[in-house]
């Protein structure tokens, strides 16, 4: 004859169950949290390069924009080519993408290519160390953007020429190397990477 468990032992076991698992849960927030900034990374990796080689391919200015994230929502990244002949305004090093000549007189400031939801709401994407920190000081320029709203925040801003190259809005500057920070919000953690100026990612990301 087969005995079956009884009322009380089934809840014995469940109650030690929920123990071990009271235990384990803090215990395995770092690893999840790593997890979470290192998908990020990989995933904002892949899309500046695809950005470059984009750039590449048509021989055109690409500028992948970082929208400001609103709280307690993902941060999306945006990937547009523009309809000029380089990334330039009327005059070099200018920012003021809105007066440059287009391609043609019917052709729209520029095209969305892509846009990147991260994954999490606990990471957040910036940049540092770039002359001007290539804050957008176009206003309306960026048109409608893929979500309603984010045009009335600021944005952040990385340009490739068609050559590749970082384009860079300081005539004086001899250094155009950007660097793109990952910070975890809960856990503090951040990681980090560095884009020469000729486009290539030289720096490998590592965390602080």
């Amino acid at each position: 004859m087969v005995r079956g468990f009884s009322l009380i032992e089934a809840m014995v076991a469940v109650a030690i169950t929920g123990i071990i698992a009271s235990l384990a849960v803090p215990n395995m927030l770092p690893i999840l949290h790593r997890a979470e900034l290192g998908g990020a990374t990989d995933n904002v990796l892949g899309f500046v390069s695809r950005g470059r080689v984009q750039a590449f391919a048509d021989r055109r200015c690409v500028q992948m924009v970082v929208l400001k994230r609103v709280a307690g929502e993902r941060q999306k990244l945006v990937l547009r080519e523009l309809n000029t002949f380089d990334c330039d305004g009327t005059s070099a090093h200018d920012q003021d993408i809105e007066s440059a000549p287009r391609l043609s007189a019917n052709a729209t400031l520029w095209t969305v290519i892509d846009t990147l939801d991260l994954e999490t709401t606990n990471v957040t994407v910036s940049f540092v160390n770039h002359p001007k920190t290539l804050e957008n000081v176009e206003g309306g320029q960026f048109g409608t953007l893929p979500a309603p709203g984010y045009d009335a925040v600021p944005q952040q801003e990385l340009r490739f020429r068609g050559n590749g190259r970082i384009w860079s809005p300081d005539d004086n500057a001899t250094d155009d190397d950007v660097t793109i920070v990952l910070s975890h919000d809960r856990s503090g953690d951040t990681k980090r990477f560095r884009i020469a100026g000729n486009g290539v990612v030289v720096d490998r990301p590592g965390g602080t």
